[in-house]
């Protein structure tokens, strides 16, 4: 006899301990499985907002050499 009840086997309580562990395992897999898609969200938007950054920076050092040039060209004129 199991110790929860007097009306089964050891065979059914190892049954229930069984299908316990595999809701609890079920459960854990689903568990697991959402806080991968999670993270896999937070990834593809750090991805994101990193290329934009780059790109924004790409454009800042544009900016900078053109500016640059130009300032180069107004001093080779006065200065010339």
């Amino acid at each position: 006899m199991c110790s929860v009840c007097t009306g089964c086997s050891i065979s059914d309580e190892r049954f229930a301990h069984s299908s316990a562990n595999t809701r609890s395992l079920v459960n854990q897999e689903e568990k697991f499985k959402q806080q991968l898609a999670e993270l896999n969200d937070q990834l593809t938007a750090s991805d994101t907002e990193r290329n934009k950054l780059l790109y924004q920076m790409e454009e800042l050092q544009r900016d900078v050499i053109v500016k640059n040039s130009g300032v180069d060209r107004e001093l080779d004129i006065h200065y010339a």
